[in-house]
């Protein structure tokens, strides 16, 4: 094992993720009763915490029953260079992309409840409660101090990590010469610039898929639009 959620096994990528599987999440007393439940975790399950898989049908969620939940390392990237060019009017996109990835986001990174110290995020905004039912997001929980049944590492933190970016698009328009002369320019070029502009990603909503995994400080890419003018005399 290297650290608690990652591992080194034979056949499988270096340092792959390892966890547990999921099945949603739990929404009534009744309902955790007539489930195998994680039953290390010093926190009592209750409603809308997440309800764990027993892959080896002993009726108690332990350390046996997680498995490998992908790797970081993708097994394809690309990259794709369009061009164009018309009447004056030029166009040119980069895309790039990785597949069969994955990615983990700890409890730091969507912002934890712990007491004083901690730093929730939005994304807690829409979380189960019995009013919000069909949420797939845990409930709230104060983690100070305590151990909680949502913070294992599992396939709902790690997550599928594909993408496909728009890295950059320049988009610009060559005014005729005669028009450049008469400002005594031999060429004028109108352009617009963008960097980042859009991501394709089944990644938790609003982080990037392209984050290193466990990180909860990341800066995420950032999106850049210029507009500009060049003049050549």
């Amino acid at each position: 094992m290297d650290g608690s959620w990652k591992i080194k096994q034979v056949g499988a990528p270096i340092n792959s993720f390892y966890g547990y599987q999921t099945a949603g999440l739990f929404q009534s007393t009744e309902d955790i009763q007539n489930w195998a439940q994680y039953k290390m975790a010093s926190n009592k399950v209750l409603p809308g915490d997440l309800r764990y898989v027993d892959r080896n049908g002993d009726k108690n969620i332990t350390a046996d029953d997680r498995t490998i939940l992908g790797s970081t390392d993708p097994k394809y990237t690309f990259g794709l260079n369009l061009s164009a060019a018309y009447h004056g009017f030029d166009i040119q996109a980069f895309f790039q992309g990785a597949s069969g990835v994955y990615g983990y986001v700890e409890s730091s990174g969507i912002g934890e409840f712990s007491g004083d110290t901690g730093s929730p995020l939005r994304f807690w905004l829409d979380r189960w409660t019995p009013d919000n039912p069909t949420s797939t997001i845990p409930r709230i929980q104060n983690n100070n101090g305590i151990s909680s049944p949502n913070r294992i590492v599992s396939d709902y933190w790690v997550q599928n990590a594909r993408y496909v970016r728009l890295k950059n698009l320049q988009v610009g328009y060559t005014f005729p010469d005669t028009w450049a002369n008469r400002i005594g320019a031999s060429k004028v070029k109108l352009f617009y610039s963008g960097q980042n502009l859009l991501t394709i990603t089944k990644f938790l909503k609003g982080y990037d898929p392209e984050m290193p995994a466990g990180s909860g400080s990341y800066y995420p890419q950032v999106k850049v639009n210029t507009v500009g003018m060049n003049i050549t005399f």
